[in-house]
């Protein structure tokens, strides 16, 4: 029988370097200020859900941190690249937005997907106000900032500003389709 154990308080970067870790053990994370737990292959936490990703046939074979991924229905639901080929639109409904990638991966890893709370979102441009709508940018899942109105690839809004493309804060905000 395992004991889960909990690592107390650590910093995301910690966290994404224990070793040895059981399903079920918890950490808190100081950085996101909630708790996190093992699933047996990632750390992930009530913000998000935890998907394979698919990264071949002509998608990225890897994905890091704030770049906005959907659901492949056809494909198990396995979480893929929001780009050219995989993303939501009017004419298509067998895919749609599912969140942000909070922990990264290769090619059939499991990786952590926020779909609520506040998490980093790649951002391909200058983000020049706080509180402004950002949306799928579907040429490569980053985020462009519109400054206006939310589009139907709308994804969350803006935290902080930017001078150039990166990572920026921002508050998730999902949007169900029916």
């Amino acid at each position: 029988m395992s004991v889960n154990r909990y690592f107390g308080k650590k910093t995301t970067s910690q966290i994404n370097s224990l070793t040895g870790d059981t399903q079920g053990d918890k950490v808190w994370n100081s950085d996101k200020k909630l708790y996190e737990y093992w699933t047996g292959t990632v750390w992930t936490n009530d913000d998000c859900v935890v998907l394979p990703f698919r990264g071949d046939g002509g998608a990225p074979t890897s994905i890091s941190e704030g770049y906005i991924v959907v659901a492949d229905p056809d494909n198990n639901d396995q979480a893929v690249l929001a780009d050219g080929t995989y993303y939501y639109n009017s004419s298509d409904m067998n895919q749609s937005v599912i969140g942000i990638v909070y922990r990264g991966g290769n090619h059939g890893d499991d990786i952590v997907i926020a779909i609520q709370g506040e998490y980093n979102i790649y951002c391909n441009g200058a983000v020049s106000s706080i509180g402004r709508a950002l949306s799928l940018d579907a040429t490569d899942g980053s985020a462009n900032y519109i400054g206006a109105a939310a589009s139907d690839r709308h994804v969350g809004i803006s935290l902080e500003t930017t001078v150039g493309a990166g990572l920026c804060k921002c508050i998730l905000q999902p949007i169900e389709r029916y």
